[in-house]
């Protein structure tokens, strides 16, 4: 068995194996793919759509043989090689010419081991920075007067107090905005939407339960941000820190999460549906625990694991994840 290794800069988007391609893969590591747990990355079997496609630039290691998409025959039956083995789809796994190791038990699969070889796959991520001002741009309207809020001066300690002491929302494509000059603490209960919240310094706390919003922007320019269980429709959240939330966090809608550190994905679309897709940028260390079935795309500078995640869909429709756990333990 394969020693553990650094965290690899790994990404789940949709990057061609080559100029003009049509293939894509839905897990991208520059480094090395590391599977400790197994996991499904065949979604449907009779549906080569939503394959999920691997690929580890230095080689892979599956500790524990997940299942991978085969090719099958026309009854929908694995179409096997001389040693019965279920033969790969095209791309099933894939690994630059330069990579360095492959470990895979028993090489269940006729195309696994020795590895097919494609063009070098470059992961990239968008900076925080320049999404967060182009987030920020795209959702206040040019001359929106900005609020000033001094959490400090004005304690909020439950739903009325909220209700009384800071703005109100605004209106659908006309968003009040707030920045707040300290960290800001939301009690139980709170509902918000069409607001862009800014906090200036300290982070941002949903505590207790029964949180909604909609049609939201958060941002932490110093400070983290803890979601707990918010349901949260086209709401983009933004920290310069990390982001935690509990198993209970749902995203409708076209939602963003992104941050300049680490997250911690526990929460999951509230749907499949096309209409519900979360888009999920992290410049750091993610760790992604899905708590449901979850649509979107994912994009980050470092995974170091994927665990128990039921399934994941692209933003295509195309793509679908099923792993136990992926990255170095």
């Amino acid at each position: 068995m394969a020693q553990a290794m650094q965290p690899m800069p790994l990404q789940i988007a949709q990057a061609q194996i080559s100029p003009g391609g049509t293939d894509s893969f839905s897990v991208v590591a520059e480094n090395r793919v590391t599977i400790n747990a197994g996991g499904d990355f065949d979604g449907d079997p009779l549906d080569d759509s939503d394959d999920a496609l691997i690929y580890g630039g230095d080689g892979f290691t599956f500790n524990t043989s997940p299942t991978l998409p085969v090719q099958r025959d026309e009854q929908g039956n694995p179409i096997t090689d001389e040693q019965g083995r279920p033969i790969l789809v095209e791309n099933a796994v894939a690994v630059s010419a330069a990579y360095s190791q492959i470990n895979a038990p028993n090489n269940p699969y006729a195309g696994l081991i020795p590895p097919t070889i494609v063009p070098d796959q470059i992961v990239e991520v968008q900076s925080y920075q320049g999404l967060r001002n182009q987030t920020l741009a795209e959702r206040i309207p040019p001359g929106t007067p900005t609020q000033t809020f001094n959490s400090s001066q004005n304690p909020i300690n439950n739903a009325a107090d909220w209700a009384n002491k800071f703005p109100s929302g605004g209106e659908a494509g006309s968003p009040t905005v707030v920045e707040v000059t300290n960290g800001l603490n939301v009690p139980d209960g709170v509902d918000i939407a069409h607001q862009v919240i800014i906090l200036l310094n300290g982070g941002l706390n949903f505590n207790g339960s029964g949180h909604t919003l909609n049609d939201v922007v958060l941002v932490t320019n110093n400070g983290n941000i803890n979601l707990a269980t918010v349901q949260a429709t086209d709401t983009a959240i933004l920290s310069s820190g990390g982001i935690n939330m509990n198993g209970g966090a749902r995203f409708a809608g076209s939602s963003l999460i992104a941050n300049n550190g680490s997250l911690n994905f526990n929460g999951a679309t509230s749907s499949i549906d096309p209409e519900d897709t979360l888009q999920i940028v992290v410049q750091q260390d993610l760790t992604f625990n899905a708590s449901a079935n979850t649509r979107g795309e994912l994009r980050a500078g470092e995974i170091s694991r994927l665990t128990a995640m039921p399934r994941w869909l692209g933003l295509s429709g195309r793509k679908a994840i099923s792993p136990s756990t992926v990255g170095p333990q």
